[in-house]
Parts: structure tokens; C-alpha cells; sequence
């Protein structure tokens, strides 16, 4: 048994010799060539295009080298960029090579002290900016007294943080495209999306009721006004909800 591990134990040191050997040689031959990355594809990105990304990992001509680019992902040397969480990539060639992107998972943002502040989940403030990126919706009507980079956003009442997250989720999940919700004082919601306000009124029946927005968006399609689901009944069997156009 003694020598049957010694063996294994020379088996394991040579296994790992040759992948550092291979290593090494494939370093000194990047080195020996002035070879550059140009083929570049970006997978997993929807906050930048893909000429965004590749300009702020690689700010600089050199580096796209593919030495550079080979090194800084075997040193784990990775560029912080905002609304990501991180990246990988993946060598194909001398000439070419695959991004893998990861961003952070945002689902709304607030205003505060000048700056919008972008929220994941869990309540958990990731990222700050001066101005709002399309496509987040906004938080409105509800004032915080303070809020901190990386950690949960702070509120008095806990109701009011969880009516904002439930909403926010189930609009991510329905894939809707708001630009601003706006809470009263009685924690009912308005919603301000493409021309269109919607009354929800308040929590109960949330999930139902940005159902039935999904269901009835298409028929206002191109049109402006408010649409009432704050008058949501559960046990309606034919509801109609009221719709005011606005008036030019």
C-alpha cells in the first residue's frame, strides 16, 4: 500500500509538471508573437452593446494583444465595470476569443442625494450613477433617510420595502417595461410606463393584477391614459377595468 502511494503521489507531482510545463511553453510562444485579439464575441451582456464592453476591458491598443489578454485572465486580472458582476474569457485562438458576462442583478433604483442608486433583490444597493439607465424602473414617493453602497436599503416601516420588492420582481418576471413607480402616502402604487398610467392600488392581489396589465397591455398599444386595476376582484369572472385616454 506504502508503495502504491508513492506512486500515485509521483503521478500527481508529474501531472502537474506537464500542465505547467504546457503553461510555460504556451506563454513563451505568446510572448515570441506580436499577435492580436480581433475577433471578439460577448455573450450574457444587455446593459452595454458589445462595443461598450469591449472598450472599458480593453481602454488600450495593447490591451488586445493576445499575450495581454492571456495573462490578465490566468492572473485573474479583471477590470471592475459597472452593473457586472464579472467576466471570463475564453481563448479560441491567437486571433480570437469569447466573453462571458455576468451582471449584477438589478431590478430598480431610487434617488438619493443626486444620484441614482440601482438595488438587486434582496434590497441590496450595488451600484450608483448620476443619471437613470432606460429600461430600470424607477422608485418614486417614498423618501429614505439614508442609504449605503453594498448593503440593504434601510427603511423605518419594513412593509414599504417589501411591497417595493414584491412589485419590482413580478414586473422583472413579466418582463414589463416600466419607467417609473410611484407610491402614496397609503403604500398604493402607480405605475408610468410608454405613455400609460396604471392604478394598481395596494399590495393585495399584486401578482394578479401585473398578470392582468401583461394581458391587457397589447389592446393600448400606441394609446396614452390610465388604466384602473385598483379596482381588482379576484372572483370576477368577466372584469373590465376602467381606461381614461388622455385628452389632447
Amino acid at each position: 500500500m506504502e508503495q502504491k502511494r508513492r506512486v500515485n503521489k509521483k503521478l500527481i507531482v508529474a501531472a502537474v509538471l506537464i500542465v505547467l510545463l504546457f503553461a510555460l511553453v504556451f506563454g513563451v510562444y505568446l510572448f515570441s508573437q506580436n499577435t492580436w485579439v480581433e475577433n471578439i464575441t460577448v455573450e450574457g451582456n444587455e446593459h452595454y452593446s458589445d462595443q461598450e464592453f469591449l472598450e472599458l476591458i480593453f481602454p488600450e491598443p495593447y490591451d488586445r494583444l493576445t499575450v495581454n489578454v492571456w495573462l490578465s485572465e490566468q492572473r485573474d486580472e479583471h477590470r471592475e465595470i459597472p452593473f457586472v458582476s464579472r467576466y471570463e474569457i475564453t481563448l479560441k485562438d491567437m486571433h480570437s476569443a469569447e466573453i462571458m458576462v455576468y451582471e449584477k442583478n438589478i431590478i430598480a433604483c431610487l434617488e438619493y442625494m443626486g444620484s441614482i442608486m440601482y438595488f438587486d433583490k434582496d434590497g441590496i444597493v450595488v451600484e450608483s450613477e448620476e443619471a437613470n439607465n432606460e429600461g430600470v424602473p424607477q422608485i418614486t414617493g417614498i423618501e429614505f433617510s439614508q442609504i449605503v453602497m453594498h448593503q440593504p436599503i434601510a427603511v423605518e416601516n419594513q412593509e414599504i420595502f417589501t411591497a417595493i420588492l414584491n412589485l419590482t420582481q413580478l414586473l422583472a418576471l413579466y418582463e414589463l417595461d416600466v419607467d417609473r413607480v410611484y407610491y402614496n402616502d397609503d403604500l398604493s402604487a402607480r405605475l408610468y410606463m410608454d405613455g400609460l398610467k396604471v392604478e394598481l392600488g395596494d399590495g393585495r392581489f399584486m401578482d394578479e393584477k401585473i398578470m392582468e396589465l401583461k394581458s391587457i397591455l397589447p389592446s393600448l398599444a400606441g394609446q396614452t391614459g390610465t388604466l384602473y386595476l385598483d379596482s381588482f376582484d379576484p372572483d370576477a369572472i368577466n372584469p373590465h377595468y376602467r381606461f381614461m385616454p388622455e385628452k389632447n
